[in-house]
């Protein structure tokens, strides 16, 4: 059987809905698949008078749901399989394409503060170029410890450390803990795309009041005597 060629875009963002061509002489069906796997993703009934089969399908459909971190590489084949009597036939597949889906959010995080007592509190603000809210996280846990809603650009929440230490195991003397953000964005009032998740930024959080330990320090030095 005939080798089919694969025609899609170089780059696309998570937010675009994509063409993608899988083209023979003759067939029944195509089957797309991503990078290594060797299961087809989708099947797609050929067209036999286009001799073309077309698949259409999102950025964010290709990237699935793993975090972007601004871009990510995909890399696209397909096959053609034929229907007979003893069953289908399968060609060899496509060369592959390799297609960049970007993150078009462009995330990041900052803190009024990296240093706070237990029982203190930091604003913390989650910024992106859209966005309908953000959702903030700490080290690498799955669950938003906040989520607020997205105004001009810009989330920002007021967080004490204990919230910070919500999930976290604290230690007697400071806890490091990476603050995270990303941002989701309600698509024609139906769809919810997520951005990628923003660089951690460390804050550290003490038992006592950063003063305390401020105090402490002052202490240890010479005086000079």
């Amino acid at each position: 059987m005939e080798t089919p060629v694969i025609a899609a875009p170089e780059r696309c963002n998570v937010l675009e809905q994509l063409k993608i061509r899988c083209e023979a002489q003759s067939g029944n069906f195509c089957l797309f698949y991503k990078d290594l796997s060797e299961v087809p993703f989708r099947k797609v009934v050929f067209n036999t008078q286009y001799k073309v089969c077309l698949l259409f399908i999102s950025g964010k459909e290709l990237v699935g749901e793993k975090a972007l971190q601004l871009e990510r590489e995909v890399f696209l084949s397909c096959a053609v399989g034929l229907n007979s009597t003893g069953g289908s036939r399968i060609s060899r597949r496509s060369e592959k394409k390799k297609m960049v889906v970007t993150d078009p959010f462009a995330v990041r995080i900052s803190a009024e503060r990296s240093d706070i007592g237990v029982e203190e509190s930091t604003r913390v603000r989650c910024e992106a170029q859209r966005g309908s809210r953000c959702r903030f996280y700490t080290d690498r846990s799955e669950s938003p410890l906040k989520t607020e809603e997205f105004w001009f650009r810009v989330c920002i929440v007021s967080l004490t450390g204990k919230e910070i230490l919500a999930k976290t195991v604290p230690h007697s003397e400071g806890t490091e803990v990476l603050l995270s953000c990303d941002v989701e964005l309600e698509k024609d009032r139906e769809e919810l795309i997520s951005s990628g998740r923003s660089k951690g930024l460390k804050v550290t959080v003490f038992s006592k009041s950063v003063l305390f330990y401020s105090i402490r320090l002052w202490d240890k030095v010479p005086s000079g005597r």
